[in-house]
């Protein structure tokens, strides 16, 4: 919607067949997901100053005594979460037939049930939860889910983020495996606290009543950016060189060597 007006608006039916059909023709060879998180984000738990939330663990798909407002808010982030499954599930389709597409779906991570301290209590939604999310890993073989804290790109708030991708080197964003909770539904792993000290609320309204704390940390850090990049690029790469029966590479030149003459994967080229 920034970029391409009404051609990119996903919330019209008619668009996300579009895009669809182009995954399944084979257009793209990377499918970047990142749905919008408000409606389903823990930022909601933590006070009154609205949205309240409108969604919980046993009811992923929103509450039922929602009102007007709230049950356009779930229903919002239930179409981009739906479209996101659909447009995987698409291209293992593609890839079934000889397209070497691949994916990644970015969300915050499930940290279980809510602190004491928070102002609404119980055990927020989040689409790891979902048993289509979870069974997207069993499509295909090179899927795997790595959870890390977005304070490792150097900025001043931790926001625990998971990945789930069958792009190979993305392992290194932090450590794979789903979300443990334990029999209460608090958080036990696999990520463990950054062991930093962030003085960037990432919470409630600005103090200049301009907005949300979280806002602005919707944006990837730049150096997070670089690197889903890099390994996007590479692994396009090692399989491009890759001879037609599979294994490593046939040429031996660096990635470095070959950015000039090699052409860029379709989810990079410059529209």
């Amino acid at each position: 919607i920034h970029v391409g007006g009404s051609a990119h608006n996903l919330l019209d039916d008619q668009v996300q067949e579009e895009y669809l059909s182009r995954v399944l023709e084979c257009d793209y060879d990377i499918v970047i997901l990142s749905p919008p998180c408000g409606s389903w984000s823990r930022a909601n738990w933590a006070n009154n100053d609205r949205p309240a939330p409108c969604r919980d663990k046993d009811n992923p798909w929103g509450f039922q005594h929602n009102r007007a407002g709230q049950r356009k808010r779930a229903e919002l982030g239930n179409a981009f979460v739906h479209f996101s499954i659909r447009a995987i599930v698409a291209a293992q389709s593609a890839k079934a037939r000889g397209h070497q597409v691949r994916c990644l779906l970015e969300h915050p991570e499930d940290l279980g049930r809510v602190g004491r301290h928070a102002f609404h209590q119980g055990i927020p939604a989040s689409i790891w939860q979902l048993p289509a999310i979870r069974a997207i890993l069993k499509l295909s073989p090179d899927f795997f889910t790595v959870v890390g804290h977005q304070c490792q790109f150097e900025v001043d708030y931790s926001k625990p983020t998971r990945l789930l991708s069958d792009i190979a080197g993305l392992e290194a964003f932090g450590i794979t495996g789903w979300p443990v909770m334990d029999a209460n539904d608090w958080y036990v792993g696999p990520l463990p606290r950054c062991g930093h000290v962030h003085n960037n609320p990432t919470v409630g309204q600005k103090d200049d009543g301009s907005g949300f704390n979280s806002s602005a940390k919707a944006n990837y850090p730049q150096e997070m950016c670089a690197f889903i990049a890099l390994h996007m690029f590479e692994d396009w790469h090692r399989r491009a060189c890759a001879p037609s029966g599979g294994g490593g590479t046939s040429s031996s030149r660096t990635v470095q060597e070959t950015q000039q003459d090699t052409p860029r994967p379709a989810a990079l080229r410059k529209r």
